[in-house]
């Protein structure tokens, strides 16, 4: 099972519950629960419309982020359990442990907003502070704070460690400017982040006693799943009771999610609640050899990734964490189907000049198909209506085109008819219309077997059309019978090609015993056969297309399956 990691307060942004809510009623049950507590806290009647439909201003104040995010968060979590995806360990990232501490059990959804909506107006409350992201050694952190604090501008705290070059600090908001320009000085890298309080530092001592006694009011109860504290990154087992003094501390000292994610480095895949992905990055380069899905994603520029829940799903089953399918695929209608085992399409969107416009090139097996002698020249095959070999090879092509449903640019001249998607009733069709044609004896076997491309039955279809020509040498008479049959046999009438001077006697031969075959005994020592390379070459290609006509059939046989499935429930 997967360890669950909520993020912090800075994540969160207007809508950003939009598409969970629309889609999921689970999901959107939880946030309805949520917006009723903060409306019996607040008085306020908008949490929906903000974190649903976008509305009101684009930055949060922390009294409205905090139990926002709770709310998001926790509807997430009730979405992952609904589809099958339980923790085994959960942890938070500063305001994000009210959620961890819900899903495991500590707190109820009610006591849970209600908390965050008096957390979040307590710390509204405190002096306004900044927060500033530091790129830098803990050394040079330690270097910055010192130097900071010896001016004017006030004390410097470090609030968050996250990595180790990666810490957060913060104070009032001229001590954090100028830790800005000392840093720039340096030339070395910082990063503000998107709050108005100093979380974590000595700005919020002023109210943690009243929050003390807030906290106290709820009521906790032991967690039911091991949690990983942000303070110390200590495992906290099943049974463990938070209380008052540990929510205290939790928001006054310093968080060490550096050291969480070596706790969770053993699990192995973590999932990030919440919105964006900024644990997911903090993660990856913590613990790169672990699996890290967040759920919610954003787009590079910052957009929301309406595909993200979606992409989230299909990397924890690639990671072999199990989901409900039945479940995640309830109200849209989904359904299992076969996919193709051919090569998806591609096009070409050139647009400019051909880039050659020359003969074209020997594409595929054609390249190396048998020997040269049985093979006739590119474009210069005679037809008794002066077709050439191109002439027909561009029919080919066409009528590859009309019967598979492609363009002509699509058919490749040396792919083969199943690379791009025939069935054995389309290559029929297809070859009856050649036949037509051309006037020749096209078999199916001889596309399976032997001219599997539309270059190698345009090729085909050249030489069974081609007048038969005289073998080499010939210089007498040639006959349709062979020179010593038997007698009672009628011969067949000879053709004669040039005339001899003197004819020549042709002795009859006394008939000799049937041999099984004129060529040497490979049992012979002396004599050693080898295969030529073209004939390995074709051998493979000839096994290669068996093993795509075999996968072609049994795609149409499931089809045929499914069709019959179909009719029978109706």
């Amino acid at each position: 099972m997967p360890a669950f990691v909520f993020s912090g307060q800075g994540s969160g942004r207007p809508a950003m519950a939009g598409a969970l809510a629309a889609r999921f009623p689970p999901a959107a049950e939880v946030l309805r629960q949520c917006a009723r507590i903060h409306r019996d806290e607040t008085g306020e009647d908008h949490f929906l419309d903000r974190i649903v439909a976008g509305e009101g201003p684009g930055r949060w104040d922390t009294d409205f982020a905090q139990p926002a995010i709770f709310a998001l968060q926790v509807a997430q979590a009730r979405l992952w359990r609904h589809l099958g995806v339980t923790p085994s360990v959960l942890a938070g990232h500063s305001v994000g442990e009210y959620a961890a501490l819900c899903v495991a059990g500590a707190l109820t959804v009610e006591d849970g907003t209600r908390l965050l909506c008096r957390r979040g107006r307590l710390m509204q409350d405190t002096e306004p502070g900044a927060m500033l992201a530091v790129f830098s050694p803990l050394e040079r952190v330690r270097e910055l704070l010192d130097a900071v604090g010896r001016s004017a501008h006030g004390r410097l705290e470090l609030a968050v460690s996250n990595g180790p070059a990666q810490h957060v600090v913060a104070g009032r908001p001229a001590a954090v400017e100028a830790a800005r320009a000392w840093l720039a000085e340096r030339r070395e890298a910082c990063e503000p982040l998107p709050v108005d309080r100093a979380f974590h530092t000595a700005l919020l001592d002023p109210v943690l006693d009243e929050f003390r006694a807030v906290a106290a009011e709820a009521e906790l109860r032991p967690v039911h799943v091991d949690f990983v504290s942000g303070l110390d990154g200590r495992t906290r087992p099943a049974g463990w009771l938070p209380d008052a003094e540990y929510l205290v501390r939790q928001a006054r000292y310093t968080a060490d999610f550096h050291a969480v994610l070596r706790t969770l480095a053993p699990v192995g895949v973590l999932v990030e609640l919440g919105h964006g992905a900024p644990l997911t990055g903090l993660a990856r380069r913590a613990v790169p050899d672990a699996t890290c899905v967040p759920t919610r994603p954003v787009r590079p520029g910052g957009g929301d990734d309406p595909d993200g829940p979606w992409t989230a799903v299909a990397r924890l089953h690639c990671a072999g964490v199990a989901i409900d399918w039945a479940a995640l695929l309830d109200g849209c209608a989904g359904r299992r189907i076969p996919l193709p085992v051919y090569p998806f399409q591609h096009r070409s969107y050139w647009t400019g000049p051909p880039p050659h416009s020359g003969p074209p090139p020997q594409f595929g097996p054609a390249a190396h198909f048998g020997p040269a002698a049985d093979r006739a020249p590119t474009n210069q095959g005679s037809m008794e209506d002066g077709m050439t070999e191109r002439d027909v090879l561009t029919r080919v092509r066409e009528l590859t085109a009309r019967h598979l449903g492609h363009d002509l640019a699509e058919v490749d001249p040396g792919r083969t008819f199943i690379g791009l998607g025939a069935d054995s009733l389309q290559l029929i069709g297809m070859l009856r219309q050649l036949e037509a044609e051309f006037g020749v004896r096209l078999a199916i076997r001889d596309v399976l077997e032997d001219a599997g491309t539309p270059e190698l039955t345009a090729r085909l279809i050249t030489s069974r059309s081609a007048a038969p020509a005289a073998p080499a040498g010939a210089s007498g008479v040639a006959s349709g019978a062979s020179v010593g049959a038997p007698s009672g046999a009628e011969p067949a009438p000879l053709t004669v090609l040039t005339p001899a001077p003197t004819p020549i006697p042709v002795p009859v031969p006394v008939p000799a015993p049937v041999v099984e075959s004129a060529r040497p005994s490979v049992t012979d020592p002396a004599v050693t056969e080898y295969a030529h390379r073209a004939e390995i070459a074709e051998l493979r290609r000839q096994v290669d297309l068996l093993a795509e006509t075999q996968s072609a059939m049994l795609v149409q046989l499931s089809e045929a399956l499914a069709l019959l499935g179909a009719e029978r429930v109706r």
